[in-house]
């Protein structure tokens, strides 16, 4: 009789044991499901919110119908409460040929504006927007500036900014950060930095030899040094301006700069003479420890640099 009990007792011991395995199994499962399901109903979220116009969700995302020809990244949104006004950053990466002096975000002619959560719409303070020049597969920073802003507005449901004449992006469900500073993210790592190259579109005129990009610290300001030498016969031409030369300056955060001098550094060529040319960059933060790319006019044409350190003193 106590060996029968004994059996009972381990009997139903396991089929207890049995149960409690089945219900935390099912407790599992049914947690995968609903970490899922939340996940795919954020999707789904976005997908109807960027289809309809209609907020269904609180998370930032961008819009981009253009995304072929540009990449569209959002930055930051920063607020100055004294001022009543906000800048939003933006990253843009131009996928096809160079363009030059391309407008974003302006308010005369184009569809940019900014909506907040309480209806509220915004226009963009500049009528033709931020121009910048966009050399092919480089990030390039813009900002857009929206004004009479009240500080009491936490966040922009939508801001539609426009590309040229290509399209408008929207940015959805922004926070707006009033009186924060802007992040900033300098190559730090030695891993990070590549070969520094020159494309010259004139071999058959000039050799040009980059000499170094030395940065003032206390002047916020750099200067590149070339050497060129003249092919043909004797010619006098102008290097490195910002005006007709179209001369500017990518850094590795995606800040663009143009050249101090709308004319450049005009000097003499004397045939087979290797001379020296100095292109300065003004407003440069010592932080900048390199620029991905830069343009500097030579003459009728041009170079372009790659992966440029700066070598601050």
């Amino acid at each position: 009789m106590k060996k029968r009990n004994l059996m009972y007792a381990v009997v139903t011991f396991i089929f207890l044991c049995s149960n409690l395995v089945l219900v935390n199994a099912q407790d599992n499962q049914n947690t995968k499901t609903q970490k899922k399901s939340s996940k795919f109903g954020s999707f789904l979220k976005k997908v109807g919110e960027a289809t309809t116009g209609i907020n269904m969700t609180d998370e930032s995302f961008v819009v981009n119908p253009i995304s072929t020809r540009f990449k569209v990244e959002f930055v930051d949104c920063i607020g100055n409460s004294a001022e009543q006004k906000f800048q939003v950053y933006l990253k843009i990466t131009n996928k096809g040929t160079n363009e030059s002096n391309m407008c974003v975000g302006g308010s005369c002619g184009g569809s940019s504006l900014a909506v907040d959560n309480e209806g509220n719409s915004y226009k963009p303070n500049k009528c033709a927007g931020d121009c910048k020049d966009f050399p092919t597969g480089i990030p390039v920073k813009v900002m857009v500036e929206f004004e009479k802003v009240l500080p009491s507005v936490k966040s922009l449901e939508v801001i539609k900014l426009n590309l040229k004449s290509y399209g408008v992006v929207e940015l959805r469900n922004i926070p707006l950060k009033w009186d924060a500073a802007l992040a900033e993210n300098p190559i730090t790592a030695l891993s990070e930095i590549k070969q520094t190259s020159l494309t010259n579109s004139l071999t058959s005129k000039y050799d040009i030899e980059l000499v170094n990009c030395a940065g003032d610290s206390a002047k916020q300001r750099i200067e590149i040094t070339l050497k060129v030498k003249n092919k043909g016969t004797n010619e006098h031409i102008c290097i490195g301006g910002s005006c007709s030369g179209n001369s500017m300056a990518v850094d590795s955060d995606g800040n663009s700069y143009k050249s101090e001098s709308c004319a450049g550094d005009c000097v003499d060529l004397p045939t087979g003479i290797n001379v020296k040319a100095v292109v300065g960059f003004n407003e440069v933060l010592p932080s900048v420890k390199m620029f991905d790319y830069m343009k500097l006019n030579v003459g009728n044409g041009f170079i372009e640099i790659r992966n440029l350190s700066v070598n601050w003193k």
